[in-house]
């Protein structure tokens, strides 16, 4: 790199440092998504010291950070009404309650520098903890902002309009600068998957060597244990090596041959056991709190082969049977009077358990007591015409210590009275075993379901509406949608942006034509190492719209726009590109000089327009 293009490396970082500071200042503390669960994880690090999981939650560490949020008007700033009653814990708060929780859902990796602060420097105060992450997520960002220009460097060395045009995209965004001065472990996925894009330009350039590839499997992986949001770096790999080897004339020798040949019959083999490699749980159950012992017992059956089995004593831990219905069918249930009922048995003579049916809104129970001989239980319960979720629990009355007791269940039946004796249950004998790879992939991408994908129900027109209703509001939350989504622009700068995009996108397209129009004219022709990053970088942005938008598919769940950022790399340059393509007749200084004060100027707009009247007037 050139004296002239090292300075500017160092000037884009220094000057993206400065304003992430001063955005961590402006901010409100608590005024970004999350930002008190976040905290909540790091201070909890620094004390324990070991990897956290939900019940290591702390109430009285959860009460010092609502008596911040109290203390700065989070609730009036959010644009509520403060409580009347100030909550004593983040699940006594329907704001924090929608939020959810980062201990055992979030990766450490975010979290392990600021925690060592914290334990190195004795740092206790929740103020000085909140500010602490947030200077850390702007060091991150500054970072990534960095690694754009490199990534522009590499593809377009003699290009001056792409090499500025890409990181000023990626600095002046004004979502991306607004959650890369927070509290947030977004900061880490997004610096790691451009660290990622950062390598795989390199090889693609340079060529395979043990240093280029272990450093691009490296940061893939290293971005999947990040955060959930870069699980697309994972498949990117994967596809990047036909494109890399495509249109090679690489003479493979044949002991090479026969060894890639032999390791893919290996690993089919493998992969087929493991596919096909049954647990002892029944399959459409999920077991609270995991454990290793069976839920699905040949001991005993009313009907079938199996049961379903629990164990009515697990010392302070009772565990439970969880089934939730998918969304669809809580849609049909809605203001509906449903009933649970099981066939129960205790080989012990007096199980005492529960079956329970519950809603957002509220739930109905059911104590029984089991013999040794199978009996009809059920209970009935009156659905929310507002309910968004539905789940069904078989569980013990109580946990007395003894780890002797057991409870089986058979014919588990959900239905309504307009249901014509159809069972919402799955799996209701547990006839059916869990398949391990299921496991594995529930705890990887709990929100896909392929049931959900192939319900034609989840197609519908009703459904259709609000996967465009929650389409319009990722693309709002990808550009500008500020506090907690709470802060968006006027809808006409949507519009503009809407048909911005639009634009581009067009130019893209052109941008691709061109290239398979070239193609298709040269009877000898191989696509170069920059036409294959291109298109690495179009299967990105691809993956990542996939990996966003799926979950939502028969599903009560709202995607957010900071969920594209770890594809902010792919994003930034085919915009770029599609931009340039536009004004392609243009002098390309004078479309370059219109790209960055369009972006310039929107960031202003929304520091000066919006953010700064919102939160001091």
């Amino acid at each position: 790199m050139s004296d002239h293009r090292r300075g500017f490396l160092i000037g884009l970082f220094a000057l993206t440092l400065v304003r992430g500071i001063l955005y961590s200042v402006i901010i409100p503390p608590w005024q970004a998504p999350d930002e008190p669960g976040h905290v909540e994880y790091a201070a909890l690090l620094a004390e324990k010291r070991r990897y956290l999981n939900r019940e290591d939650s702390s109430p009285a560490l959860q009460q010092q950070i609502l008596s911040s949020m109290e203390e700065f008007d989070f609730w009036r700033q959010l644009g509520g009404e403060e409580p009347q009653t100030m909550p004593q814990s983040f699940p006594q708060d329907s704001s924090m309650v929608l939020s959810g929780t980062q201990l055992g859902d979030e990766s450490p990796l975010y979290y392990l520098i600021p925690a060592l602060v914290f334990i190195l420097a004795g740092i206790r105060e929740t103020l000085l903890q909140l500010y602490i992450l947030r200077w850390f997520s702007v060091v991150l960002g500054s970072a990534t902002v960095a690694v754009s220009y490199l990534v522009a460097a590499e593809l377009f060395p003699d290009d001056r309009f792409m090499r500025t045009a890409v990181p000023a995209f990626v600095l002046f965004l004004p979502m991306l600068a607004y959650m890369g001065s927070a509290a947030n472990s977004d900061a880490l996925a997004i610096l790691v998957s451009s660290l990622f894009f950062w390598q795989l330009v390199i090889l693609f350039k340079r060529g395979a060597d043990w240093r280029s590839v272990s450093a691009v499997v490296s940061l893939a992986c290293l971005a999947v244990v990040a955060k959930k949001t870069a699980l697309f770096a994972a498949p990117l790999l994967l596809v990047a090596v036909p494109v890399y080897l495509g249109g090679r004339r690489t003479r493979v020798e044949e002991p090479v041959r026969q060894a890639v040949v032999g390791s893919v019959l290996l690993i089919a083999l493998l992969l087929g056991v493991f596919l096909s490699w049954a647990s002892g749980d029944a399959a459409g159950w999920v077991e609270r709190p995991p454990s290793s012992a069976s839920t699905r017992s040949d001991h005993t059956a009313r009907s079938g082969s199996y049961a379903l089995r629990i164990a009515e004593d697990r010392g302070d831990a009772c565990q439970r049977l969880v089934q939730t219905l998918s969304y669809n069918s809580v849609r049909e249930l809605r203001g509906r009077t449903v009933e649970f009922s099981a066939w129960i048995r205790s080989p012990d003579a007096h199980g005492r358990g529960r079956l329970v049916i519950a809603d957002n809104e509220g739930r109905a129970t059911q104590i029984f007591t089991a013999t040794d001989t199978w009996s009809l239980q059920s209970v009935t319960r009156a659905v929310s015409p507002e309910a968004t979720s539905i789940r069904i629990v078989l569980s013990p009355s109580r946990c007395r210590g003894t780890g002797t007791g057991e409870l089986f269940f058979d014919d588990v039946f959900l239905g309504d009275s307009q249901g014509q004796g159809r069972n919402l249950v799955a799996n209701g004998s547990g006839e059916t075993p869990a398949l391990r790879i299921w496991d594995r992939l529930e705890n990887i991408a709990p929100h896909l379901s392929l049931s959900r994908l192939f319900d034609g129900r989840s197609y519908d027109t009703n459904s259709a509406k609000r996967y465009s209703l929650y389409a319009l509001l990722t693309f709002a939350g990808f550009w500008a949608n500020f506090g907690w989504l709470t802060l968006p622009l006027d809808p006409v700068w949507y519009a503009m942006l809407a048909l911005l995009c639009l634009a581009l996108v067009v130019g893209l397209g052109f941008c691709y034509t061109d290239a398979l129009t070239l193609w298709r004219r040269s009877t000898d022709y191989r696509p170069t190492w920059r036409n294959k990053s291109l298109l690495l970088l179009l299967v990105a942005l691809c993956l990542i719209l996939f990996q966003t938008f799926l979950p939502m598919i028969g599903r009560h769940w709202q995607p957010q726009g900071r969920y594209l950022f770890p594809a902010i790399i792919p994003i930034a340059t085919l915009l770029s590109l599609g931009w340039r393509r536009l004004h392609g007749r243009w002098r390309s200084d004078v479309g370059l000089v219109a790209w960055v004060m369009f972006l310039f100027l929107l960031h202003v707009l929304c520091v000066f327009r919006y953010i700064i009247p919102h939160y001091y007037g």
